[in-house]
């Protein structure tokens, strides 16, 4: 006696959709949500990814200016220390207060520049699989950048920063961007 699997309810099995690619390996860029439904594209559109690669370079530049803060504090402290004149007109007693308040401040800046850029490279990547969450932890973090970047750009510096966390912006919400986050098929 040989076993048969019972019937599949009704006559058939459902038919493919027009074009076949309900779970067809040749189908590479469009995967079929379970329980049916449209197509959902899995290619990344390319505005994530270049806001993606925006956001991981800008934020590595950002992680290795902390580095720097941090590791030049004791050096710049130094040098304000070994050339008094640059705090002419300080009492001796506020000078070494001014020392040591030049020394934290710039470690507890590098510090907090080091943070931000490593949860900048972080959200970068993760915004790189279709994360609402991400898309929308990225995007506050590059509005707050942007206002950053607007006082900074007083003295060209923060231009990069302010041009690119717009662009950021922008390319995480046009295009087939919002679709591909909500993992539905792209509007016509």
């Amino acid at each position: 006696m040989s076993y048969s699997p019972p019937p599949y309810p009704g006559s058939q099995p459902p038919a493919d959709p027009p074009g076949g690619q309900w779970n067809n390996p040749s189908s590479s860029n469009q995967w079929s949500p379970p329980g049916g439904g449209q197509p959902v594209p899995s290619q990344r559109p390319g505005g994530v990814t270049a806001a993606a690669v925006i956001t991981i370079i800008l934020s590595a530049i950002t992680t290795l200016l902390g580095i720097a803060f941090v590791a030049t504090s004791g050096p710049i402290a130094n040098l304000v220390r070994d050339n008094p004149e640059l705090l002419e007109g300080v009492s001796t007693t506020d000078r070494q207060d001014i020392l040591e308040f030049i020394d934290a401040a710039l470690i507890g800046v590098g510090i907090f520049t080091l943070i931000i850029g490593v949860i900048g490279i972080v959200l970068g990547v993760l915004v790189l699989k279709p994360r609402p969450w991400a898309r929308i932890l990225l995007t506050i973090g590059a509005g707050l950048t942007a206002v950053v970047g607007l006082f900074m750009t007083l003295n060209i510096v923060g231009l990069p920063w302010l041009a690119g966390s717009i662009a950021v912006i922008v390319l995480l919400y046009v295009g087939k961007a919002s679709d591909w986050f909500a993992g539905r098929p792209p509007r016509t």
